[in-house]
């Protein structure tokens, strides 16, 4: 098994830099949609409707980065197991 074989380490590693990216978009995210609603109270546009596409857009990457992240998660160990031990950086 891989994680017998490389260690919890390197796992771990892996997947906490796959938590580090998402809250990095997820906090893109809420900026844009934050940032939109603050420019939408001090000087009144966009619409609001322009505004609720924007969380809409939001919405919508931060699903497919979760995505996005969730496959690089399954396809990690196929990964490994397909590179020799001499290629592994440490």
């Amino acid at each position: 098994m891989i994680v017998l074989r490389r260690g919890w380490r390197e796992a771990r590693l892996f997947v906490l830099l796959l938590i580090a990216a998402w809250f990095v978009c997820s906090g893109l995210a809420e900026l844009a949609v934050s940032g939109g609603e603050t420019i939408r109270l001090v000087w009144g546009t966009p619409s609001a409707a322009a505004l609720a596409a924007l969380k809409a857009r939001a919405d919508a990457a931060l699903l497919a980065t979760t995505i996005a992240l969730l496959a690089c998660l399954l396809a990690y160990p196929l990964i490994l197991r397909r590179l020799p031990d001499g290629r592994r950086r440490e």
